[in-house]
């Protein structure tokens, strides 16, 4: 079981986690289906134990006068996992709620959080609520940019965390990644080193 949730733990690149409209990082419904099925493929189940659909009063109108649905849903993340005797199955819970004008979607937004807060009891993105990953991801961000600078910022950033060193070298660089040193000037370099590393 600990191999499986390593693997289901491995942080999810840059690339695929978005910003919602408070600013908070996030990674799609999508991402996190593929994990499954990528570490997992059939071995798991999402089973859904209660869903309920409220039309809000009419005193939560919103100022186009429409009215809105709130959804509910509790649901249960089942994964299975080898033992001696055969497979156990491990079970995390997780509850999502929506709100919008359009019952479909409220239902379809509460089920995929439901899911996302029952892979997180497995640990799937729990790297969004660490402080420093989320510094580097706006690193990643930045780097995705383009510019030779801020490539090579986050080349630096990723080197430190490999070396354990605050003051890494350009040689000890270039060695953690494998290229010569007069590569660390090449933007396309820095970028394929990036992009190797899970970076973005």
């Amino acid at each position: 079981m600990s191999e499986l949730l390593d693997q289901l733990r491995v942080p999810f690149p840059a690339s695929m986690v978005k910003k919602n409209q408070d600013k908070l990082d996030y990674v799609s419904i999508d991402g996190y289906i593929n994990r499954l099925l990528d570490v997992l493929g059939f071995d798991y189940s999402f089973i859904i134990r209660s869903s309920n659909l409220e039309l809000l009063d009419e005193s939560m109108n919103t100022s186009t006068g429409k009215r809105q649905y709130l959804a509910s849903v509790t649901a249960e993340l089942q994964i299975a996992y080898p033992v001696e005797s055969g497979k156990s199955v491990a079970i995390r819970s997780g509850t999502g709620a929506d709100v919008s004008f359009d019952p479909d979607k409220a239902i379809k937004t509460a089920q995929a959080e439901a899911l996302k807060k029952a892979a997180h009891q497995f640990g799937i993105a729990l790297e969004l609520w660490d402080e420093s990953h989320r510094a580097n991801l706006e690193l990643a961000r930045r780097a995705a940019g383009g510019s030779e600078q801020a490539l090579k910022k986050a080349v630096w950033e990723t080197a430190k965390k490999k070396l354990g060193s605050d003051k890494p070298t350009p040689a000890q660089v270039a060695k953690v990644f494998h290229r010569n040193t007069g590569d660390l000037s090449d933007p396309d370099v820095l970028a394929a080193i990036l992009v190797e590393e899970g970076v973005v």
